[in-house]
């Protein structure tokens, strides 16, 4: 359901915005907790919140993690998590019917340039996300995926609250439209290395195997992964999410392999 600007609704957003504060000083057991006010970033969105617990969950950065009365960590990465997947769904639907031609692979690499950390955090960006987070003031500079992480915790607080439907309509409305400003970028710059490897890998009969070595929580996220083939370590890479550690370490392993077999050949003739 599409929200219609009235008067009364804006007022009804602006009522909603006290209650969040109350709740989440409740929640907390003090009068400092920050509460952001998230009635601008609904009107962006053209979204009435009926949960609106969940959505002060997504902009709650793992850095400011809090407990409540059972003892459970509340941030929002278990709301990233979902809306990662809600995400990845929606975009190979979207794609699925309006190329109805197009083959996996077609289908596959076009799908990996819309779900990625550039175009996420592009649309964080555009919907000013980082006005409404709650963090510690270093954390944005640390990581610039903070945009594209809130945004997906964003996404699975809107699933949960309004559905799928309506999620499908948020992610055309803002995932799409960012990814098409970006197309000449994207192209160029999102490559699917990890994709490439394991059909490098296949036609030439290796087996690989993605392994996680290490993974560093400070001053932010950071994860390196080393690519085994056929029980040999041969790549590395690292990054800020696992996905982007894998790429890294796909283009690293590709880079070296083919090097290796055009030496191999080259010796052979």
């Amino acid at each position: 359901m599409t929200l219609r600007r009235t008067s009364k609704s804006r007022a009804w957003l602006r009522e909603l915005g006290e209650r969040w504060k109350h709740w989440w000083r409740r929640l907390r057991g003090d009068d400092k907790e920050y509460v952001p006010d998230l009635i601008p970033l609904f009107e962006r969105i053209d979204i009435v919140p009926v949960r609106t617990d969940l959505y002060l969950l997504a902009m709650r950065h793992r850095s400011c993690t809090i407990t409540d009365e059972q003892g459970t960590k509340l941030n929002n990465e278990r709301l990233e998590f979902l809306g990662d997947a809600v995400l990845e769904a929606s975009v190979c639907t979207y794609l699925y019917h309006l190329h109805p031609t197009w083959d996996e692979g077609e289908l596959s690499k076009c799908k990996s340039s819309l779900v990625s950390r550039p175009v996420n955090n592009e649309v964080g960006r555009r919907l000013h996300l980082e006005r409404y987070l709650i963090m510690v003031p270093s954390a944005l500079d640390n990581s610039v995926d903070i945009y594209g992480n809130t945004l997906e915790a964003l996404i699975g607080a809107i699933y949960l609250d309004q559905g799928y439907a309506r999620t499908q309509e948020f992610i055309r409305e803002h995932i799409i439209p960012t990814y098409r400003d970006m197309r000449a970028h994207t192209v160029v710059s999102i490559q699917n290395f990890k994709s490439e490897l394991i059909e490098w890998v296949q036609k030439h009969h290796l087996s690989h195997e993605f392994r996680l070595e290490e993974h560093s929580m400070e001053p932010h996220d950071l994860f390196t992964y080393t690519v085994w083939i056929d029980d040999k370590p041969v790549g590395r890479g690292s990054g800020s999410s696992k996905k982007r550690a894998q790429q890294e370490a796909a283009r690293d392993t590709l880079e070296l392999l083919k090097k290796a077999y055009t030496k191999l050949q080259e010796q052979e003739d």
